[in-house]
Parts: C-alpha cells; structure tokens; sequence
C-alpha cells in the first residue's frame, strides 16, 4: 500500500497517522512507534506528530523516548486551544517521569499544567493501579 504513496507525500502522512492511532487504539506500541517514526519523518516540524509519536512511546514502555519527544512540544501545547492534544503530552509526559521514578518532574509537569494538588493525587493513584 505505501508504494502507492511514495510521489503522494501527504497522503503517505495520512497513512501514518491513520495506521499508528489504528495499532495504538489496539495496544500493539511497538508498531504505532514505527508508523508514528515515519509521520516525523515526514513532518518534521508538525508539533501533533511529535506529541503521538510520545503517546506511542508511552504505550510501548519507552519513557526516555516519551520524555525526549514530548518535552519538545509541551511548550507549544500549554499555550494552545487544543485540550485533547495538550492532555496527550501533558499525561504521556507526566506518566513517564513517574514510570521513571522523577516525581519531581512528573508534579512540575502537572502543575504547569493547571492540575490542583488533589488532581495530581488522583493522577498518581491512577498509574499506581
């Protein structure tokens, strides 16, 4: 299928996007990653491309790639109207500081974000269950 998208660069982004939330929603991380890889690829500079890559990395267990991937757009995500993506990076950052074991970071995550102390409880109990 991707051949016949090869000279058809936004279709191939549409591809991505569409086969990555597809495996994600069906809790197969490893191959979103690879679809959510090549959407960056292709869209380098597109802040919603990076912040599914990180959702997809969360999901596979891979919090150092998640960090590293959503600290890059948590900036621009905090200012935005968008509050399904801004809770995308907001969430897959804050779960992988604490799948890290950096709960310092997790709560300034949260915080920056708007959560109230008792939210930021929930949150946490949440991941521990």
């Amino acid at each position: 299928m991707m051949k016949s998208f090869a000279n058809q660069p936004r279709r191939l982004r549409i591809f991505h996007l569409v086969e990555g939330n597809y495996h994600l929603e069906h809790g197969r991380g490893s191959t979103a990653v690879q679809h959510f890889e090549a959407l960056v690829q292709l869209s380098a500079n597109e802040p919603s491309a990076l912040a599914q890559l990180g959702a997809a990395y969360v999901k596979s267990g891979r919090y150092q790639d998640a960090v590293q991937c959503l600290i890059k757009v948590l900036t621009f995500f905090l200012k935005t109207n968008n509050v399904h993506q801004r809770n995308l990076v907001v969430e897959g950052l804050a779960t992988s500081y604490f799948q890290l074991s950096d709960t310092a970071n997790m709560n300034n995550v949260l915080t920056a974000a708007g959560r109230s102390p008792e939210e930021i409880d929930d949150f946490v109990t949440r991941l521990k269950h």
